[in-house]
């Protein structure tokens, strides 16, 4: 191989856009596939948060016992190694911190890209669960009250606290639907 060919030794790397420090002036860097600017940001980013740590008076003798190489050269690199092979979701560090910072200090709930006013529970009018191909009968649930429920088929109960377990026994329906009410604060388990 001549100076002017590169040797690439995967199709990842032909399609990974990032930008890389491979020569600095003639001195070659010593790095398959060169130095991410990415990675001298992440020690660099490193490297300042030591030097304020060591000013607080809690993290400053702890890091006192360290010897400075290590403090100064060895930590950075390591964190900022880390760093550039940690990948969130796909994507880098920092990209990922962003996206995770700004959920969070975006509202609950937009609407038309504004942030909406959180509301309690919205109460429904009747709502008819009806069986399907599988079969007729209860399909898993849990209902909060308050509510009020009809059930068509036979159903054995069990009480656990503010929590009511509902199973079905039976295949043959009702003549006439059994009402349960759930009040405020309790919650029911169909199974």
């Amino acid at each position: 191989m001549g100076d002017d060919e590169l040797r690439i030794r995967s199709f990842r790397v032909c399609f990974d856009f990032e930008r890389r420090i491979h020569h600095v002036d003639r001195w070659r860097i010593p790095v398959p596939y060169g130095l991410p600017l990415r990675g001298i940001a992440y020690a660099a980013t490193a490297l300042a948060a030591v030097l304020v740590l060591q000013g607080l008076p809690l993290f400053g003798p702890l890091l006192a016992l360290v010897h400075p190489a290590l403090r100064l050269v060895v930590l950075p690199v390591g964190v900022a190694f880390a760093l550039v092979r940690l990948r969130i979701d796909g994507r880098p560090v920092h990209a990922a911190a962003l996206a995770w910072l700004r959920w969070r200090s975006a509202p609950p709930r937009m609407t038309a890209f504004r942030a909406a006013e959180t509301r309690g529970p919205a109460l429904l009018g009747d709502v008819v669960v009806a069986g399907d191909e599988r079969g007729v009968g209860y399909r898993r649930a849990d209902v909060s009250g308050p509510a009020t429920l009809t059930l068509r088929y036979p159903a054995t109960a069990e009480r656990r606290g503010s929590r009511l377990r509902l199973r079905r026994i039976g295949t043959d329906p009702l003549w006439r639907g059994k009402s349960i009410r759930v009040e405020r604060g309790r919650r029911l388990r169909l199974r």
